[in-house]
């Protein structure tokens, strides 16, 4: 990994799900669908104009990327905060959890602690997951959360989750790295980056 995408003046970015599948429909109409491999998250990332002195940090970072070579965490600023409480030190309760329903604890109890659409990240995983239905804690703590796609690899016991500031393992979809100067000192730019696992 080649480090953490810097600060910089995000305008907008519109986070992807790619699910790949196969379909195939006959002449009578009847489709077959069938998945080809796992999902993985894409997003556009838009900069506000910038100033050379704001810009140029951001250019070099993105250059010692050497195109798509490099991989690097970046979090998309619309979801750093989860529309649950998410306070607590969550982790997993019960190792060789695998599938899309996982029980937690270390949560605040009884409250909802995420709603659906928020993101989470396992220690032990490079994959970003998102919570697909609201879920709270019981008062001991403990939460049953449904996530989106399924677990890649088991999780640990005990295994931290990271709800807050969720950090995704990108990389820049091509080679080329590009921007606009709309006069000698304002930049625009915008990158189109893939989730590595």
């Amino acid at each position: 990994m080649s480090g953490v995408f810097p600060n910089a003046p995000f305008s907008t970015t519109g986070l992807k799900s790619e699910h790949r599948t196969l379909v195939s429909v006959s002449q009578s109409g009847r489709r077959q669908a069938r998945k080809v491999s796992g999902q993985r998250w894409r997003f556009t990332a838009r900069m506000a104009p910038m100033t050379r002195q704001e810009f140029a940090p951001i250019l070099a970072f993105l250059i010692s990327q050497e195109g798509a070579f490099g991989t690097f965490q970046i979090t998309p600023p619309e979801l750093a905060i989860p529309r649950g409480v998410a306070t607590g030190a969550p982790v997993v309760s019960g190792a060789g959890q695998t599938g899309k329903t996982i029980v937690t604890s270390g949560w605040t109890p009884n409250v909802g602690v995420l709603k659906a659409g928020d993101v989470l990240r396992f220690a032990g995983h490079n994959k970003v997951y998102m919570a697909t239905a609201d879920t709270g804690s019981n008062g001991a703590g403990t939460a049953t959360l449904q996530i989106e796609p399924g677990l890649i690899a088991p999780v640990a016991n005990l295994e931290a989750l990271t709800v807050v500031n969720v950090p995704f393992t990108m990389a820049l979809e091509n080679d080329i790295v590009q921007y606009r100067a709309r006069n000698p000192q304002l930049f625009t730019f915008e990158l189109d980056l893939i989730e590595v696992i």
